[in-house]
């Protein structure tokens, strides 16, 4: 019973974190970012998520192995490590993803080109060169 508890617990905090996205991107001052025909808008909003995804699968990844003896007794340690390897793939999709997204929709709006936009985030935007090292490391 432990186990469901847990999971449902889980499962609730993602649908929580999708459903804020959702209705902020669709009940959005300047219209819908989902359905709308603004390309720039819908892949912000869908580079938000894959941020939001990625944050919350660290903060998991971290529950996973953190040796929290509660949770650990729930589920035991062989499993939760092997969930970790697996959410490992999924959250480093994440984590490249957002940029791209991110970046591709910034370069619309602006009017520039996607290389262009990235190299102008690095330079003026705060730790987004630190966070582009970052991530090449995860990769590797």
């Amino acid at each position: 019973m432990k186990k469901v508890a847990w999971l449902v617990l889980l499962f609730s905090q993602l649908f929580a974190v999708a459903g804020f996205w959702f209705w902020n991107h669709y009940d959005h001052p300047m219209g819908n970012q989902l359905a709308g025909g603004d390309a720039a808008a819908q892949l912000l909003a869908y580079g938000r998520l894959a941020g939001l995804l990625a944050a919350f699968l660290i903060l998991v990844q971290v529950l996973l192995v953190g040796r929290v003896k509660w949770f650990e007794a729930a589920f035991g340690l062989d499993r939760l490590t092997h969930l970790h390897g697996a959410l490992g793939s999924l959250l480093i999709i994440f984590l490249a993803t957002h940029p791209l997204l991110v970046t591709m929709g910034h370069a619309i709006n602006s009017g520039t080109g996607r290389w262009e936009q990235f190299v102008d985030f690095c330079r003026s935007w705060e730790d987004v060169l630190a966070a582009t090292i970052g991530l090449g490391i995860m990769a590797l």
